[in-house]
């Protein structure tokens, strides 16, 4: 597989910083520490935030067969959670202060390019500032702005700022973990410090990137899937190829579509099971739990085929299993 990469950014035309990782020595690296377990007390923490907002939004679960067999608070609804007694939106709407305050900042509107919501909220308050017959009331400025807020959390993908909340309350820095609304930001970094661990320099970043299909994971990791088109590239060096023509575009740059999970629980007294949580999980902060195979490692059961619609395991026909998905990175913890 050595060049496949390089050359998967050589055909895109993107030749800027095309550096070729050595996939061989990356998985040595990867498969040293995976036999260690993370000793940072700040995941710990980690570990008992995403339980407890998994717990806050309901505690929404999908089984190790990828069926959903609790249904939790959505992002939508007016439900209050019983600790905060807040709207699970409101509570979403916290996970998106670690990116920034004018989080979500954008909402969808038929035909029209996203809004700006901010801007949009600031010009109907001057307008109402400057009215005399329409002049607004505080209390309909903020069921205004609350149902602007409201819609941009609908409407745009939180599941990066869920993790980017996670980490900037355990007080990790933005050199160490980039908090960004897109996962493909901080899976990226990652694979800069496997160029740099690969190449024996020093780099802060907290987490390199290892591919899935051969280390195991550890609490504290987090394990990431390809989504939409980018599925189509479901191999560790595939999707490196899709970050590097990314990396070298000047404008337009390619969407990397990915989601990750924060794994709290893996192999606890060697049950070969993994527990992971992550945001915007079928609407809500979802507990997954899986099935690990004999080498620790996820279960194939597990990683889609990009030449394959439907596939057949030991319980069945999976389509409809939301645990089957196009798992290609594991983002390790670099102690």
């Amino acid at each position: 597989m050595k060049g496949i990469t390089l050359a998967f950014a050589l055909l895109l035309g993107n030749t800027a910083n095309a550096q070729e990782l050595d996939f061989r020595r990356i998985d040595e690296i990867c498969k040293a520490t995976s036999k260690r377990p993370v000793s940072d007390a700040r995941v710990q923490s980690m570990v008992i935030n995403a339980y407890m907002q998994n717990k806050l939004l309901g505690g929404q679960r999908i089984d190790r067969n990828g069926g959903l067999v609790k249904i939790g608070y959505h992002e939508a609804e007016n439900e209050k959670n019983k600790v905060e007694s807040v709207y699970a939106w409101q509570h979403i709407a916290k996970y998106w202060e670690a990116i920034s305050t004018n989080e979500p900042s954008k909402i969808t509107v038929a035909g029209l390019e996203k809004q700006d919501r901010t801007g949009l909220f600031n010009r109907l308050k001057n307008v109402s500032n400057g009215a005399t017959d329409f002049r607004l009331s505080d209390a309909d400025l903020l069921t205004i702005d609350s149902s602007l807020k409201r819609a941009a959390i609908v409407d745009l993908p939180w599941s990066a700022a869920f993790i980017s909340h996670l980490f900037k309350q355990a007080g990790f820095s933005s050199r160490e973990f980039k908090f960004s609304s897109g996962h493909v930001d901080y899976i990226d970094q990652s694979f800069v410090a496997s160029q740099s661990d690969q190449e024996g320099v020093a780099n802060e970043h907290a987490y390199r990137a290892c591919d899935i299909r051969k280390t195991r994971p550890r609490v504290g990791d987090l394990i990431c899937y390809a989504r939409s088109d980018s599925a189509k590239n479901n191999s560790f060096d595939s999707f490196y190829g899709l970050l590097l023509a990314r990396r070298s575009a000047t404008k337009d740059k390619p969407i990397v579509y990915s989601h990750c999970d924060f794994v709290v629980e893996s192999d606890k007294n060697g049950d070969s099971k993994l527990s992971a949580i992550g945001g915007n999980v079928v609407q809500s902060v979802t507990l997954r739990r899986m099935y690990l195979n004999q080498q620790k490692t996820l279960s194939d059961n597990y990683i889609s085929s990009s030449n394959s619609e439907s596939c057949e395991d030991t319980e069945g026909d999976c389509r409809g299993n939301l645990n089957r998905q196009a798992w290609v990175v594991l983002l390790q913890y670099r102690n």
